[in-house]
């Protein structure tokens, strides 16, 4: 073999070993408990509410900063979610227990990336069947803002935040 030959040859292995390495560090992870709201900050832009028990986090550390949060509140805990969630662009739906049963026949997620994570990791987070009924805001927007998807489990206090930058 010439020279050229085994300078691509080389070059290909290189390219395929960066792959693998860059594609070995973004394992999804479950985020420490002592540093979720931290991370959660720098991600979404906005502050958890000071009761926030039960605390949870998992993250893919993707190109994007994306985070999965769970957490329990109180009533004041949800206002404050919804307060700082809130507002204009922002899509609110009450979903009902209706909801949960057509996309588990068409075994839809309401968060496709974290459900994806907890397998991987063997972390459960969340369990959609446990879903009876709630809200949901969804905000989608372009790359210089946060987005989100959020659930809050009325019955059970429970707050789920999906944020996430596009880069």
């Amino acid at each position: 073999m010439n020279k050229d030959r085994w300078c691509l040859i080389l070059w290909r292995i290189v390219l395929v070993g960066t792959g693998l390495i860059i594609l070995s560090s973004c394992k999804p992870k479950e985020i420490p408990t002592k540093l979720i709201r931290q991370e959660f900050r720098e991600i979404a832009g906005r502050e958890l509410p000071k009761k926030a028990e039960g605390l949870r986090a998992i993250n893919a550390h993707t190109r994007d900063p994306e985070i999965f949060v769970r957490f329990e509140t109180d009533s004041e805990g949800i206002e404050e979610v919804l307060k700082a969630f809130g507002g204009p662009g922002v899509e609110i739906r009450n979903l009902d227990e209706d909801n949960f049963k057509r996309w588990k026949a068409l075994e839809v997620t309401m968060f496709p990336g974290p459900s994806k994570w907890q397998e991987t990791i063997g972390v459960k987070i969340f369990d959609q069947e446990s879903f009876k009924s709630g809200r949901e805001l969804d905000y989608y927007v372009d790359s210089r803002k946060p987005g989100y998807r959020i659930f809050i489990d009325d019955k059970r206090s429970i707050v789920y935040i999906y944020a996430f930058k596009l880069l």
